[in-house]
C-alpha cells in the first residue's frame, strides 16, 4: 500500500487544523406576507403593471467569519489515506484516497455558526494533470460534487482575482428582466449591480449616493486587525469607499491579508492552487422551488484554494497559510444572485485525528 504521500500526492500537505478569518456575502430571499419565501417574477412583473413599488425580493446578509477547517485521513486506526477498497472482479484492488474534512464558519460578533459542511477531497492524478475531486455535504438541503485542477507555483507572485458580485438573468431575455426590475433599483439594491452595463449619468449617480452598507445587527464586518496600515485606518475611519470596496468585491480582503504578512516581513515563496469547477450539486426540492443553488445556469459553484508557503525573514522559518475564494450563487426570482465566501487561515497544528 502506497505511503500517505504518495496516496496523497500536494493534499497531503492539507492534514491537520487551519485555523482564520474571512467574510461572507449573500443574498437571501424575502419572505412574502402569506408565508412563501420569494416573489415570482411573474408576481413581479404583474405588481410592476399595477404601478406598485416593488420591493427588493432578498435582503444582503454580511458576516465577519471565523474558520476552523480540519482535514483527517479517512481511516484513523490504520492510518490509511485509503476512502475506498473494491473489487473490479479480477482480483485487482481499485483505491481512492484522499482525505475527511470538517469545516466550521461562524460569525465571531453575533456568535452565530454559519456554515457546517464535513465531506472529502480525493486525489486522482492523470496523465496530464493532477485532479482533485471535494464532495461535501451541506446540511441545508444540498451536496456538491466538484473537479478542482492543481497547479504548483514557486518563485512566482501570487495574484487574487476579482470577485464577481454581480447579479445575472436566470431567465428570458434582458429586456423581459428589465421589465420586472428595473436597471435603477437592481443597482441600487446590489453590491455589485447587475449583470449588463449602463451609462446613464442619473443611474450612475443614484449608484454612487445609495447607502450600500446596513450597519444592522445582522450584519457584520472583519476587523481591521490583519490589515494593512493605510487600509486599517481608512477601516477604522468608517472611509466609504474602503468598506463598500470589500462588499463589492471580498477578494480584496484576502489581497489585504497578504499585503500585511509583507509588512511583517513575511513572503510567499512558492504556492500550489486548486481552481474547483464543474460542479454536480443537488438541490432538496423545497430549495429547487424557492432559493436552488445554481445548477441550471451559469454563473455556477467555483473555488480556489491557494495553499501557500510563506517565509518568516524574522524568524527564518516557514509557515503555512491556506487562502480560498469561494462562489456559490442561489437562483430566485428569475435571477442568480451572489453567494461569496473568502477566508485566510493558518495551519494551526496536527489536529485531533
Amino acid at each position: 500500500m502506497p505511503n500517505i504521500a504518495e496516496s496523497l500526492g500536494p493534499l497531503a500537505a492539507l492534514r491537520g487544523v487551519w485555523m482564520g478569518e474571512g467574510f461572507s456575502q449573500i443574498l437571501l430571499p424575502i419572505s412574502k406576507a402569506d408565508g412563501n419565501l420569494v416573489q415570482t417574477r411573474n408576481e413581479l412583473l404583474q405588481a410592476r403593471g399595477a404601478g406598485n413599488q416593488i420591493p427588493p425580493p432578498f435582503r444582503l446578509k454580511l458576516n465577519a467569519t471565523e474558520e476552523i477547517l480540519e482535514f483527517e485521513l479517512p481511516d484513523k486506526t490504520t492510518q490509511s489515506a485509503t476512502t475506498y477498497l473494491g473489487n473490479n472482479g479480477n482480483s485487482v484492488n481499485i483505491q481512492l484516497f484522499g482525505l475527511k474534512y470538517v469545516q466550521n464558519i461562524e460569525d465571531p460578533i453575533l456568535k452565530k455558526s454559519l456554515h457546517h459542511e464535513p465531506g472529502l477531497w480525493l486525489y486522482a492524478p492523470s496523465e496530464s494533470d493532477d485532479i482533485a475531486y471535494r464532495q461535501g455535504l451541506i446540511p441545508h438541503g444540498n451536496t456538491l460534487l466538484v473537479r478542482g485542477k492543481i497547479s504548483h507555483f514557486s518563485g512566482e507572485e501570487l495574484s487574487i482575482p476579482d470577485a464577481n458580485s454581480f447579479a445575472t438573468p436566470a431567465l428570458g431575455s434582458i429586456e423581459e428582466v428589465m421589465a420586472v426590475l428595473s436597471d435603477a433599483a437592481v443597482n441600487a439594491w446590489l453590491p455589485g449591480g447587475v449583470a449588463f452595463p449602463t451609462n446613464d449619468p442619473a443611474l450612475l449617480e443614484k449608484e454612487k449616493e445609495h447607502v450600500y452598507l446596513p450597519l444592522d445587527k445582522e450584519n457584520t464586518f472583519p476587523t481591521s486587525d490583519s490589515f494593512p496600515k493605510k487600509i486599517k485606518d481608512d477601516w477604522e475611519n468608517q472611509e466609504r469607499n474602503t468598506l463598500l470596496s470589500i462588499i463589492k468585491n471580498p477578494n480584496l480582503l484576502l489581497k489585504y491579508h497578504q499585503e500585511k504578512l509583507k509588512e511583517e516581513g513575511k513572503t510567499i515563496t512558492k504556492f500550489t492552487r486548486v481552481d474547483f469547477n464543474s460542479a454536480k450539486i443537488s438541490n432538496i426540492p423545497f430549495l429547487r422551488k424557492n432559493a436552488a443553488a445554481a445548477d441550471m445556469t451559469p454563473p455556477f459553484f467555483s473555488a480556489t484554494f491557494w495553499l501557500e508557503t510563506v517565509h518568516d525573514t524574522t524568524s527564518n522559518t516557514d509557515h503555512l497559510y491556506l487562502q480560498y475564494a469561494q462562489s456559490s450563487p442561489l437562483t430566485f426570482s428569475g435571477f442568480t444572485w451572489p453567494h461569496l465566501t473568502v477566508a485566510t487561515l493558518r495551519h494551526s497544528g496536527p489536529g485531533t485525528r
